[in-house]
């Protein structure tokens, strides 16, 4: 339990968390990795743009295949800051599992992990709704890595959610959205304020009223990352395991009753307990990404299509997946309903590919080209294009190109070779030797 006087939570947060909501939004994210980075001092922590995070991201998770920054050498720029793995750990180590968790509303994001220094900070830092696009992106893209579906093991009213791919036997108790899952049956028919109560202590329930549809959501998702540390740990996991909690419940608490009131006071430093706890008893067994996000007002966007573009965009738009190469926001070659991208589209130009749904739009579909196979002429062909009817040189022309470069390679240097081996010298014996005149 997090059991502490209600009089020390407060001092403490009011000390930490006492910045304005309108100059919290002026802070950038900060991002934090675990195991801890080792970023020496606050001006040797880096500020990437958000389209470079994202590409920071993608690699710490396994799924830069694809992502690509779109113009050149910012790469470079991105790749420096494997200067803060170590020896052992680090951004850019391979792993086989993950945890992501991205909070939003934190007005003091530097003070959270007082003991580390971000890895980076994010400026013109995109709001709470993009982050939640881009995390559900990354779901998507594990889930065509390792061939299975993720599962929504909780959700809030506020858009919270916790998804784990593979499913695992993960139980999250939640009361407002949550899995059936045997060990979680009566979760959803219990007194929430009792079980805040019962986890957090009697000083905390008595700060937040469950009747509030903001403080219900925010005490559900406190219960379900406590219940998400608590399991994870003792929970079957696969050997890629990845875990992606995204919570906006303090956010909306800081909006509905400020940065100075005790709700939102108390609610800071109860998460950043909790995060301190995920960061302790998960790593580093498992690497944890820690995105804190200032928090502010929710856009206001006139449709549903527009909000989702906006969304996609906050991160850039260079998605190059081979198998996701429709283009993300393209008006025209999207479509509502898998059944009518199959028609639209003749069903991916007559089995080129399988219509799904497209990264960064949730209800929207267009074509994902794949490869055919001729049994007859034994040939492998790639599609490109929006309905995958163009025919994708990339795989043959790298294939002819760099053949052609080691062809080139061994030849000269077989070349070099004889050159040397006949320009060598005699041995002594040889050189001296006579030819031996016959008799007539």
């Amino acid at each position: 339990m997090l059991l502490q006087p209600i009089a020390q939570v407060a001092a403490v947060a009011a000390a930490l968390l006492a910045p304005l909501a309108d100059a919290a939004a002026a802070h950038p994210a900060s991002v934090f990795a675990f195991p801890k980075t080792g970023a020496a001092n606050q001006h040797d922590i880096p500020s990437l743009r958000p389209a470079e995070a994202r590409l920071v991201f993608a690699e710490r998770l396994g799924v830069s295949r694809f992502h690509k920054l779109g113009y050149q050498g910012q790469d470079m720029k991105v790749l420096e800051l494997d200067r803060f793995s170590g020896e052992h750990t680090g951004l850019w180590k391979d792993k086989s599992e993950n945890v992501v968790v991205i909070v939003s509303g934190v007005s003091n994001t530097k003070d959270v992990f007082v003991e580390s220094r971000p890895a980076f900070f994010i400026a013109d830092t995109p709001d709470a709704d993009s982050f939640s696009t881009l995390a559900n992106g990354f779901i998507k893209e594990a889930q065509q890595l390792i061939g299975d579906l993720g599962v929504r093991v909780f959700g809030s009213s506020e858009e919270s959610f916790i998804t784990v791919v593979p499913d695992m036997d993960l139980c999250v108790q939640g009361h407002q959205e949550s899995i059936s899952r045997s060990q979680c049956a009566a979760a959803a028919d219990a007194d929430l304020t009792k079980d805040f109560t019962h986890v957090f202590g009697e000083e905390f329930g008595a700060v937040f009223d469950a009747d509030s549809s903001v403080d219900a959501a925010f005490m559900d998702e406190a219960l379900a990352m406590n219940s998400f540390i608590e399991g994870f740990s003792q929970a079957v996991r696969s050997d890629n395991q990845l875990a992606v909690l995204f919570f906006n419940g303090l956010n909306s608490v800081m909006l509905k009753y400020g940065t100075d009131s005790m709700q939102y006071q108390v609610g800071s430093a109860l998460f950043a307990k909790l995060l301190q706890k995920l960061a302790l008893e998960t790593s580093p067994s498992t690497p944890i990404t820690a995105v804190l996000l200032p928090g502010g007002e929710k856009q206001q966007v006139s449709s549903k299509k527009a909000k989702r573009s906006l969304e996609a965009r906050a991160f850039g738009d260079q998605h190059s997946s081979p198998a996701l190469s429709v283009g993300i926001l393209a008006e025209a070659d999207s479509y509502t309903t898998q059944e009518e991208c199959e028609i639209m589209t003749n069903y991916c130009s007559g089995g080129h590919g399988y219509c799904m749904e497209m990264y960064g739009q949730e209800g929207y579909f267009g074509c994902q080209c794949i490869s055919t196979y001729d049994e007859t002429t034994r040939q492998r062909t790639y599609w490109a294009g929006d309905y995958c009817q163009k025919y994708d040189v990339s795989v043959p022309f790298n294939i002819f190109f760099w053949g052609l470069i080691l062809s080139l390679l061994f030849v000269g240097f077989m070349i070099k070779a004889m050159v040397s081996m006949g320009a060598e010298e005699l041995p002594a014996v040889l050189a001296a030797a006579t030819m031996v005149q016959t008799k007539a």
